[in-house]
């Protein structure tokens, strides 16, 4: 298994565990190699900007499209 597809697959499985066990799980899943344990670590914090910002990405691009359709509509 090519060491992409195995970082995402300890990704997928560490997303739905708390901080403390996913560091425990990590360690284990991840061995010795170093590099595969900085990818999954990467992919994780990534993921939780990602949630992090979601919602205000979605009100940003709402009060875009309403500012184009009142512009468009010659309301501004």
């Amino acid at each position: 298994m090519s060491s992409s597809l195995r970082a995402k697959e300890i990704f997928l499985e560490a997303l739905g565990m708390e901080p403390f066990e996913r560091d425990r799980f990590l360690g284990e899943a991840c061995g010795e190699d170093a590099r595969l344990e900085s990818r999954v670590r990467d992919l994780l914090r990534a993921h939780s900007r990602r949630s992090v910002l979601a919602p205000f990405e979605r009100q940003a691009r709402s009060s875009l499209e309403a500012f184009w359709r009142r512009r468009d509509l010659g309301l501004d």
